[in-house]
């Protein structure tokens, strides 16, 4: 079976995905899930803390921040519903600017590179052209 949908039924389907694991989550309540899900947020605001690279508090600042968001609902399982989906939609954030970045540094790589070729081409063709030339010209 081949997929026909486009881009646009594709979100729409993940992001009723999301709301549906959202409800899910806080319609059942159970707690070991509660617990596994506070517990993985308490972990990443841990190692966000204690870390001193840039490069990791960067990273882990993309689960930390969203997932403080629905701290303040008293209800454990909307809670943990809305903390799911808040990691989970900077996940996709996270995953879309470092293959935004991923993207732009290729296609500016590949420019330096084509431009780089294109001129070493041209000295070359002037450096055979003025070879094979210059002892006809001196003659």
């Amino acid at each position: 079976m081949y997929n026909t949908l486009n881009i646009q039924e594709l979100v729409v389907l993940i992001t009723l995905s999301l709301l549906l694991l959202v409800v899910l989550i806080a319609f059942f309540n159970f707690d070991w899930l509660n617990n596994a899900i506070f517990q993985f947020h308490s972990a990443i605001e841990k190692k966000h803390s204690k870390t001193k690279s840039g490069l990791g508090r960067f990273i882990l600042a993309f689960y930390k921040y969203p997932g403080e968001v629905p701290q303040g609902i008293k209800h454990d399982g909307w809670k943990c519903g809305f903390t799911v989906l808040s990691s989970t939609v900077s996940t996709l954030l996270f995953g879309g600017v470092v293959t935004i970045i991923g993207v732009a540094v290729y296609y500016i790589v590949m420019a330096i590179l084509a431009i780089a070729l294109t001129i070493i081409i041209i000295v070359v063709v002037i450096a055979i052209i003025g070879a094979v030339l210059v002892p006809y010209l001196l003659n």
